[in-house]
């Protein structure tokens, strides 16, 4: 479940809607543990100019295909990578992979932790 779904705990800022803040215990965590992942940094670096396909996402990162997958699908349960589909003119579509969060920040507060999400003006394909 991607954790920006959850009304519950989502506030959007006044001044600009791309960003969110999170103080979900849970929802903290799981954005927070694929950016403790080398792998998982490693991946956000490959996609940040362009959207990637697995395959060119695991050879760019020199990671097993098998690995690629594991963490994508960190990375998109976190919210923090959207899965589309790339169109092909041949009709074989590859599933492609974009970022999207610009900036993630940690806060302590008197009330426990609050995340900041800063999210990126994407092409939603």
């Amino acid at each position: 479940m991607d954790p920006t779904s959850s009304q519950r705990y989502r506030r959007h800022s006044r001044e600009d809607p791309r960003h969110e803040t999170f103080q979900d215990d849970d929802v903290i965590q799981r954005v927070l543990e694929p950016l403790d992942d080398p792998d998982c940094l490693e991946i956000l670096d490959a996609i940040d100019e362009e959207p990637l396909s697995a395959r060119e996402i695991a050879e760019t990162c020199d990671l097993p295909l098998s690995t690629s997958y594991r963490k994508l699908e960190l990375l998109v349960d976190a919210g923090i990578v959207a899965q589309g589909v790339r169109l092909s003119s041949s009709g074989s579509h590859t599933s492609e992979y974009e970022r999207l969060v610009d900036d993630v920040k940690l806060s302590v507060t008197p009330d426990g932790f609050t995340l900041r999400i800063s999210r990126r003006d994407v092409d939603r394909r």
